[in-house]
């Protein structure tokens, strides 16, 4: 226990600041690149979610399909075609 109380009162406490300070840049640097991109990830994968529940209310309830019909791709062919003028309503 003597021989660790020595080595640690080897570093002054300006020298141990300094290591603190150095190694905090660094290493924060790294936490919020990567916190940055996980927020980013969550929030892009939250919005797809709630347009997905947004159609799906949308076209279930609002309208009078069925609210499954919106992940179909011929419900989607259908409503481009409609955009496009190529087909009536």
């Amino acid at each position: 226990m003597a021989d660790r109380q020595a080595e640690t009162k080897t570093v002054t406490r300006k020298e141990n600041k300094e290591i603190m300070e150095e190694f905090s840049k660094k290493s924060y640097a790294k936490k919020s690149f990567s916190l940055i991109s996980l927020r980013l990830f969550v929030v892009f994968v939250l919005l797809v979610l709630a347009a997905i529940v947004g159609a799906m209310i949308g076209f279930g309830v609002i309208g009078d399909g069925d609210m499954l019909d919106v992940l179909k791709p011929s419900t989607w062919s259908h409503v481009f075609d409609i955009m496009d003028g190529t087909q009536d309503k």
